[in-house]
Parts: structure tokens; C-alpha cells; sequence
């Protein structure tokens, strides 16, 4: 006996926040994060009475390029696959 296959075929369908244009937006606004952070980085680097606040800077970026390498591999790997 076969097995009856359902006519339905199961789409997988993406919620507004992981579409392709709101990935691309948090990309683009994780760089503008990164750049700021890497301002703070350059400026508590230069300034001695910011010295103690460095590792603020450091921590925002090192999350914001986290962030933004895990959203671009999601997108790459979404975009091969389909």
C-alpha cells in the first residue's frame, strides 16, 4: 500500500523582522554602533582621564560585530539555501 501524500505543500513563511530588508537595516545600523564604538575606542585610547571607561567602548563593539556577523551568515545561508 502507498502512502497518501498530503496536496499541502508546508511554506516556510519569515516574520517581518527577519526579512531580508529589516536584516539588511540592522546591518547597516550595527555598523553605525560599530563605528561609534571604535570613536569611543580611538577617544578613551587618546584621553588618560577616559582610560578606566575603555572597556565600555570595547564591549559595545565587540556585541555589535557579533550581532552583525550572525545576521549576515543568517541572510547569506538563507539566500543559498532558497
Amino acid at each position: 500500500m502507498q502512502l497518501d501524500h498530503s496536496p499541502f505543500y508546508k511554506t516556510v513563511i519569515t516574520p517581518w523582522y527577519d526579512s531580508d530588508p529589516a536584516c539588511y537595516f540592522l546591518v547597516f545600523f550595527l555598523g553605525v554602533v560599530l563605528l561609534f564604538a571604535g570613536v569611543g575606542i580611538w577617544v578613551a585610547a587618546i584621553r588618560l582621564e577616559y582610560a578606566p571607561f575603555l572597556w565600555f567602548p570595547v564591549m559595545l563593539a565587540v556585541m555589535s560585530a557579533f550581532v552583525m556577523a550572525k545576521i549576515c551568515l543568517r541572510v547569506v545561508n538563507r539566500n543559498r539555501n532558497s
